[in-house]
C-alpha cells in the first residue's frame, strides 16, 4: 500500500493487489495510520486500481474504510478500474475512473 508523501489536504491511499478478509485489518490499520500522519487532511482518495482481487471481506473492509474516514468530517472518493471488479462490487457508489478525476472531485467538495 502507499500514501501521497506530500503534505497536501488530499490524501491518496492505493492499496495493491488482494484485499480480502486476512489483508483487511492491515489495511484498516494503514488508512487509520495515513489519517493520524496527516491531520491537516481534508479529503481521502482510495484508489482502488491496483486491487486485482476484492473479496466480500475486502468490500467490507473498505466500506469500514470510509465510514471510518467520514466520522472524522473528512470525504472520502473512490477510484477504480472503468467496468472492472472493483467498479462492479461498488455499484450504487459514486466510482470515478481516474485518479485525476478524484482528486478534482474532493477539491471542488472540500
Amino acid at each position: 500500500m502507499t500514501r501521497s508523501r506530500v503534505p497536501h489536504p488530499v490524501l491518496v491511499i492505493a492499496p495493491a493487489g488482494t484485499l480480502d478478509t486476512e489483508t483487511s485489518p492491515a489495511f484498516a490499520d494503514f488508512v487509520d495510520e495515513s489519517l493520524h500522519a496527516r491531520p491537516a487532511t481534508e479529503a481521502v482518495i482510495l484508489d482502488l486500481t491496483e486491487v486485482a482481487l476484492l473479496t466480500h471481506g475486502g468490500l467490507r473492509a473498505v466500506r469500514g474504510a470510509r465510514r471510518h474516514v467520514e466520522r472524522h468530517g473528512i470525504r472520502v472518493v473512490i477510484v477504480a478500474e472503468p467496468g472492472g471488479l472493483v467498479a462492479r462490487a461498488l455499484y450504487g457508489t459514486t466510482v470515478f475512473d481516474t485518479r485525476r478525476e478524484a482528486i478534482s472531485a474532493a477539491r471542488l467538495s472540500a
